[in-house]
């Protein structure tokens, strides 16, 4: 009697965890919905649209722990509103990888282990990357190309943020993603967000 007493626990607890946490995963997708849609309303301030993505992308970095129950797909091909969030989402995750690499300039292990020239190309890297994150939206080119150059620049910045040491194992780049970005047709299928992930 008392091992099935054991067994029901087991089994209530478990299930009761599952419940929760896949409440947990619904709550985090709505929140992320009210975000996008801020984000691709043309009434929106350009302030209200960045603060948008950057608390998106703030939920996003915050769930480390198990999938997601389903992702949220956001295909830059799919209509007109998508590139215009994509682009968005890329400028306010380049954002916090630079953010995160500047924390690590002040880490006195991470100065040890890195060459002072290394270290000058770093600051380098990120003073050109700010420069294209403050010109991009007055750019006289198409969204579509303006989020293929943020796409580069992303992939470049999680390249370099991955290549530092970090004695927090590259934190910005642990995360279970709650949404991501492709380019998807017909013919192929490139994910742009997120493109580089190490494993926690």
């Amino acid at each position: 009697m008392n091992v099935f007493i054991g067994l029901f626990i087991i089994l209530f607890i478990t299930v009761s965890l599952i419940l929760a946490y896949a409440l947990i995963c619904d709550y985090k997708r709505n929140q992320l919905l009210k975000l996008f849609k801020i984000i691709k309303d043309r009434a929106s301030t350009r302030k209200s649209r960045e603060n948008a993505a950057n608390k998106a992308i703030k939920i996003m970095h915050g769930h480390k722990f198990l999938y997601p129950p389903s992702v949220i797909s956001i295909n830059i091909n799919e209509n007109r509103d998508n590139p215009y969030l994509a682009f968005e989402l890329l400028k306010a995750e380049i954002k916090h990888l630079l953010k995160s690499i500047n924390s690590l300039h002040s880490q006195k292990t991470f100065l040890n282990a890195i060459p002072p020239e290394n270290l000058v190309k770093n600051l380098e890297f990120i003073t050109e990357t700010n420069k294209i994150l403050t010109n991009i939206d007055f750019a006289p080119i198409a969204i579509f190309e303006k989020v293929y150059l943020l796409s580069a620049a992303y992939r470049a910045v999680a390249k370099r943020y991955a290549t530092l040491p970090d004695e927090n194992n590259h934190s910005a780049l642990n995360f279970m993603p709650l949404f991501e970005i492709i380019d998807k047709t017909p013919a192929r299928t490139i994910k742009i967000l997120p493109y580089l992930q190490i494993p926690a």
